[in-house]
């Protein structure tokens, strides 16, 4: 009874022994023998990492920095692990990670250690030269890479796409062929170029950049200009323009001149043309305004030559020939005798001083009326008259009374201020589509369109009262190229 007993208790000794063990083997676990490792400089003997797993599937990762001096090999369930020679003065570092595909066992890193090289390598990666210089008409120029230390190696990055368009470059047995395209920046432009090197201790990152710049274009001395015919016509470089061009008072005849990278001068041959600069405000543009201040009479044509020179070698000079045609003096542009048509609106106001009152009367056909801010709208006549009558009394709203009698055009009306007399056309006016002064004759085809001009120079005015308020005119003028200006108006008048 006692054997039996003794027996029974071992087997359950032994049972209780297989339960416990088999319990502990079913746990998954990942581990590593050495947890770490440690190399010589130089000529280190390749090291086993024995790998642990009990119920884990596994594998390693190896960073990509580190795979270029650290090679692992699996074998079973043990990693070999070399590394190459140090060429560096400091110790340098990696890691294994043991890489867990169960889930809940945490990875395993098996940290390296490569002790530094008591003979390090100086790696140098020389480029000549580094910032290379272009001329703004393009170029290609050759660029030498030299790697020293045994190893060494480089690769060119991809030029950036903000260059794209006008850097590029092949590799060479020596380094690089870089092309630079013409340029017409007038700034200059730059970029760069990339080179990578095997060793991460050379430059940043292992990262070196050649300068690129290219100067900035400058164009060659040029100088072009224009011409705008205004009230001349225009063959070529001549300009033929109307006997009694002022220039001021008509459409000016312009030269746009456009100088580039020059210095340049204009100058006229002949006393009767005045050519006036004027800079067109924003652009690097000049106009030659032609000018006179006389008029050719001289029963021929006149001529003059404009001459424009520069500083610059071979760009001019330049010769424009200006012809006047001969006409009798004066201003007026109407070519026959002219009588308005039928008044279609008037414009009045008067001025009381102790001896006279001085009238401005503007008589209009068609739709042509002031402008409440400049000029005259519209398309028709328009009769300027300026005179002086006997004093008036001028009611609140501006209005007076129109004395009766007739008004003679005299030279001294602007100054004397004689009653019953009309002050002759102004012949300085600067502009006549807007400013008429003294007593003139305008036919215009809108708003600053002067088709046809009078000067007044001669004539009378007859105002009758009509006593109802009403006036009658009748207006006999002849202007300073002695045709008549004649006019008719029966009705009120508008002050």
């Amino acid at each position: 009874m006692k054997r039996l007993f003794v027996f029974l208790a071992a087997a359950a000794a032994s049972l209780l022994t297989w339960s416990c063990q088999k319990t502990e083997d079913s746990t998954p676990s990942l581990s590593a023998n050495p947890k770490s490792l440690t190399f010589d400089a130089n000529g280190a003997a390749p090291q086993i990492v024995t790998v642990n797993a009990n119920n884990v599937e596994w594998d390693y990762n190896l960073n990509a920095d580190a795979a270029k001096w650290v090679t692992v090999t699996k074998e079973g369930a043990s990693l070999e692990v070399s590394v190459t020679d140090n060429p560096y003065a400091k110790e340098r570092r990696a890691s294994i990670t043991l890489v867990s595909k169960t889930t809940g066992v945490k990875n395993v890193s098996v940290p390296i250690t490569q002790k530094a090289s008591d003979t390090p390598v100086d790696f140098q990666l020389n480029i000549e030269p580094r910032v290379v210089q272009f001329p703004a008409e393009g170029d290609t120029k050759e660029v030498t890479i030299t790697p020293v230390g045994e190893g060494l190696t480089y690769e060119v990055a991809p030029v950036d796409s903000e260059y794209a368009d006008w850097l590029s470059y092949t590799q060479t047995e020596t380094g690089l062929s870089i092309t630079v395209e013409p340029s017409e920046d007038t700034n200059m432009r730059t970029g760069s170029i990339t080179i990578i090197a095997s060793e991460p201790s050379i430059g940043v990152d292992g990262k070196l950049a050649i300068a690129i710049q290219q100067d900035a274009y400058v164009a060659p001395p040029s100088l072009a200009y224009t011409i705008t015919p205004g009230d001349g016509q225009v063959d070529g470089n001549t300009i033929t323009l109307p006997f009694n061009y002022q220039g001021m008072n008509q459409k000016i005849v312009a030269i746009t001149v456009n100088a580039v990278n020059c210095e340049w001068k204009v100058s006229v041959d002949n006393t009767w043309l005045i050519v006036n600069q004027a800079q067109i405000e924003g652009e690097e543009l000049v106009n030659l305004n032609l000018s006179s201040e006389t008029f050719n009479t001289t029963g021929e044509d006149q001529t003059a030559t404009i001459t424009i020179t520069t500083d610059a070698e071979g760009v001019g000079p330049f010769e424009i020939t200006v012809v006047r045609k001969p006409g009798t003096a004066g201003q007026s542009t109407i070519t026959e005798n002219t009588t308005m048509g039928t008044i279609t609106s008037t414009n009045v106001s008067v001025k009381d001083n102790e001896t006279y009152a001085r009238w401005t009367l503007e008589l209009f056909t068609g739709d042509v009326k002031p402008n409440v801010i400049l000029g005259y709208d519209g398309i028709g006549e328009r009769l300027h008259i300026f005179f002086n009558s006997t004093p008036v009394t001028i009611e609140d709203d501006g209005s007076a009374k129109l004395p009766a009698g007739t008004y003679t055009v005299t030279a001294e009306a602007a100054t004397e201020h004689t009653v019953n007399t009309i002050e002759q056309g102004d012949p300085n006016v600067f502009n006549i589509a807007n400013f008429p002064v003294g007593t003139w004759y305008v036919k215009q085809s809108g708003k600053g369109q002067v088709d046809s001009k009078a000067l007044i120079t001669e004539g009378t005015m007859k105002v009758t009262d009509n006593g109802d308020g009403t006036y009658k005119l009748d207006v006999k003028f002849k202007c300073d190229s002695g045709y008549e200006v004649n006019a008719t108006y029966n009705g009120a008048l508008t002050f």
